[in-house]
């Protein structure tokens, strides 16, 4: 199976139905604006005691299960794909990229803020998303990493009309479905430009609401949810700065009433 991610052509190629299944569950189908660069080639052999995990032929791991295979295929790939990412001088933040009206806009947040639940709420509405987990910024640009959605048991639950959710492949032991839009009819491109707001996730248990926020706070969101490899702090600190200073900001509030994903569609989210 081959696909792309970032400046990478991920090829796996696997001898056993089994860990197949598993690792297909990782393929994503986003489309990219740009060629990949490099090639990662990764192999999966079945043996006695289990499943023989190698990088262009160099052993990375023994494991049992062909869910081992799959945390196994997942990491080695993303971290290469992410290691030259940041070697091209590109930031990876924690948060999401939707595009209602194709207004491109990062929403950041912390781990259950509620990013995937309002991703696959648009997603439901018809409105255009890149990705729920990380981005990618330089310059001002803004990059989604392509990942399935991970979307867990309770945002199924929220969301009864939406059925195609129940269709996408389990994460055992998780009962995280990974969700490619491709796969249910949706459209999933890429983009590199820079975005047309930044917008800070809460969760609340009242209305859902939406507030401007200066760039000053939305720098600061941004830095709280970088993910650093190899860049100093001053390079966090100019990254995020440049985003926040390209673009308005806003504190969004996502209540119970399922009303976040219609409020950034608004006009007062420009």
């Amino acid at each position: 199976m081959r696909f792309q991610l970032l400046w990478h052509e991920v090829s796996v190629e696997v001898d056993d139905d089994a860990a197949r299944a598993a690792v297909g569950r990782m393929v994503q189908h986003a489309g990219h604006p740009f060629a990949p660069e490099a090639r990662a080639v990764l192999t999966v052999e079945r043996g006695d005691a289990g499943y023989v995990v190698s990088d262009n032929g160099d052993e990375l791991a023994r494991v049992g299960s062909a869910e081992a295979v799959l945390d196994v295929v997942f990491t080695r790939a993303y971290r290469r794909a992410l290691e030259l990412a940041s070697l091209k001088g590109w930031l990876r933040v924690h948060g999401a990229v939707v595009a209602p009206g194709g207004r491109r806009m990062a929403v950041v947040g912390p781990a259950g803020a509620g990013k995937s639940t309002l991703t696959v709420d648009m997603l439901r509405r018809g409105q255009a998303i890149e990705g729920d987990e990380s981005f990618l910024v330089r310059d001002g640009s803004v990059l989604t990493v392509p990942r399935r959605l991970h979307v867990k048991p309770g945002t199924v639950a929220l969301l009864p009309d939406a059925a195609w959710l129940r269709d996408a492949p389990l994460l055992d032991p998780l009962a995280v479905r990974a969700v490619d839009p491709t796969d249910h009819g949706h459209p999933w491109a890429l983009g590199t430009e820079p975005v047309s707001a930044m917008v800070a996730l809460r969760r609340t248990d009242g209305p859902s609401a939406i507030e401007p926020l200066s760039a000053g706070e939305a720098a600061r969101e941004l830095i709280e949810q970088a993910f650093p490899l190899t860049e100093s702090r001053a390079a966090i600190v100019r990254e995020a700065a440049a985003v926040a200073a390209a673009a308005p900001a806003f504190v969004l509030s996502a209540g119970p009433d399922l009303r976040a994903a219609e409020l950034l569609g608004a006009p007062v989210c420009p």
